[in-house]
């Protein structure tokens, strides 16, 4: 059973809380689809608002937060939020980059709590072709001193997860995570992102990372580019998704990443039956 999430589950709803899952399913959606898919979306224990992945949304941000407030009012499940990553990076040698970062990063911490969001979710921006020692040293080095001085201005109560982008393996934000040391500050999972860039068996990562893993993004693809398919196509298996659900905690949780919201109910019925 989903832990935490039967209560939401009422006639007439999905049917996920027969699943065998004990984590918390969600699904991602941009606050314009919230009109559209908003039955269903509420139908879930939790809700991921994606907007901040468009580079351009900063600029709207504030006339969304009533649209947003309104379209959650009531909801009782959990609110998450993705970060904004591109072209920004915490780990960057370059002062202005990072300087660049932090303001983007505060701006959606003030959008996450306006919203009610108890989860920020950024994508690392590690850069593995770059493939030099003294990258990977720096990239390190800056973002252990990124996060812990952004995570000082933060709630406590409210979770950042760090989540693989083109990481061949999670060792250094494993590290990242290790160094700055905060119980707020967890790790993310882009199973998609692994299927594409993962150079590491799914069991081997997973052993590394499990016990700090706070959301995992479910979506598929050809294994070669990040379509962001829904979980039933491409080349992601129910193997692995049983693997996933086994190995992460029961208060994770599993967040739907397909760019196409029309395979919505697929997409549960899938991971119901996996």
């Amino acid at each position: 059973m989903l832990v935490s999430s039967a209560p939401y589950f009422l006639a007439g709803r999905t049917k996920i809380a027969r699943a065998g899952m004990r984590q918390r399913l969600a699904c991602a959606a941009r606050s314009d689809q919230l009109t559209r898919y908003g039955a269903q979306l509420r139908r879930l224990p939790g809700i991921e608002i994606e907007d901040w992945l468009d580079p351009t949304f900063p600029e709207r941000a504030e006339a969304a937060v009533p649209v947003l407030q309104e379209a959650l009012a009531g909801y009782q499940g959990r609110i998450l939020l993705s970060g904004p990553f591109i072209d920004l990076n915490p780990g960057s040698a370059e002062r202005l980059v990072r300087k660049a970062t932090r303001q983007r990063f505060q701006e959606c911490y003030r959008f996450a709590r306006a919203i009610g969001a108890r989860e920020i979710i950024f994508l690392s921006s590690y850069l593995p072709l770059i493939n030099l020692p003294f990258y990977d040293r720096g990239w390190l080095d800056q973002s252990v001193a990124f996060w812990s001085a952004y995570l000082e201005e933060l709630d406590p109560q409210v979770i950042v997860s760090l989540c693989n982008t083109f990481e061949y393996h999670p060792d250094l934000m494993l590290k990242v995570v290790e160094a700055v040391n905060r119980p707020q500050f967890r790790l993310g999972f882009d199973l998609g992102h692994f299927l594409v860039y993962g150079r590491e068996p799914l069991s081997d990562w997973l052993r590394k990372t499990a016990a700090r893993t706070s959301s995992v993004y479910v979506h598929s693809n050809d294994g070669h580019v990040d379509t962001h398919d829904e979980p039933s196509r491409g080349v992601l298996t129910r193997e692995q998704m049983q693997r996933v659900v086994a190995a992460v905690g029961p208060d994770a949780n599993v967040i739907l990443k397909m760019n196409n919201k029309d395979s919505l109910e697929r997409s549960v019925a899938w991971i119901e039956a996996s």
